[in-house]
């Protein structure tokens, strides 16, 4: 994790993003915002062709659609902006890595234009081209939201803190974007679960960047074995996504673009 990386950079690429979490009504109603959360990830907001979206992985909602389909139990997702807005549909479109058509962890969200109304959030404009800056040797950034970090401020507040994690690209295909760093030395412990769905961007100098891909899997420091000393290495994998990757991820839904 970079904590220098400029304002220039980290405020609006923070923009792009909020944290996404689910748990059942009924514990919503009952233990509250806090207590309820069975699984936690990150949603990257994304405009196209007049629409708005928000994507993550598939097995950030996984266990959740598959209740909602099996009718074993009602659950609700909630994002963070200004305050916990939920989303009160399903994902119009979900593959996995074994999908021959579209073969990425991939969920998407058809959200409400006026879904991000009053929030500091800004949603990635897909209706540019989307270039390939990354090369290896190139520098990476990744954004989310980890749920270890998550904190009760009061009975009427959370805390979703972001990590930007700056990393060395190490391989990009067609299929998978590979960031990666080694240090010599331990670094803090912290673990990068619920970073997954999160945007990747490749940091083109001069306070630049550009759109690359969506983050599946991650690994910091302290993402190692309970009686294992903290890593010293950073991991990230992503997957590039482009406005026709997601035109063509949606070509199912019924949606017109």
């Amino acid at each position: 994790m970079d904590t220098k990386l400029p304002r220039e950079i980290s405020r609006p690429t923070a923009s792009h993003c909020a944290a996404l979490f689910y748990g059942t009504l009924s514990n919503l109603i009952w233990k509250g915002s806090d207590n309820f959360i069975e699984g936690q990830g990150t949603l990257t907001f994304l405009r196209y062709k007049g629409h708005l979206f928000g994507v993550t992985n598939e097995h950030v909602v996984k266990k959740a659609i598959d209740a909602y389909e099996d009718k074993t139990d009602q659950y609700v997702f909630l994002v963070a902006l200004q305050k916990h807005e939920q989303i009160r549909a399903m994902p119009i479109a979900r593959f996995t890595q074994d999908d021959p058509h579209v073969p990425f962890d991939l969920a998407i969200f058809r959200l409400p234009e006026c879904f991000l109304d009053g929030s500091d959030k800004t949603p990635i404009n897909l209706n540019q081209s989307t270039p390939i800056l990354l090369a290896p040797g190139s520098k990476g950034l990744a954004v989310g939201f980890p749920g270890s970090h998550r904190k009760v401020v009061s009975p009427q507040t959370m805390s979703h803190r972001l990590f930007h994690v700056v990393a060395t690209c190490h391989g990009i295909s067609d299929r998978k974007i590979i960031l990666q760093d080694a240090f010599d030395q331990p670094g803090p412990e912290h673990r990068f679960g619920g970073m997954s769905g999160g945007p990747v961007f490749a940091l083109t100098g001069d306070h630049n960047y550009e759109f690359q891909g969506i983050l599946f899997e991650g690994r910091g420091f302290g993402d190692v074995g309970p009686d294992d000393l903290p890593g010293t290495e950073n991991w990230i994998w992503a997957f590039p996504f482009s406005g026709e990757l997601l035109e063509r991820a949606c070509e199912g839904s019924g949606l017109e673009f």
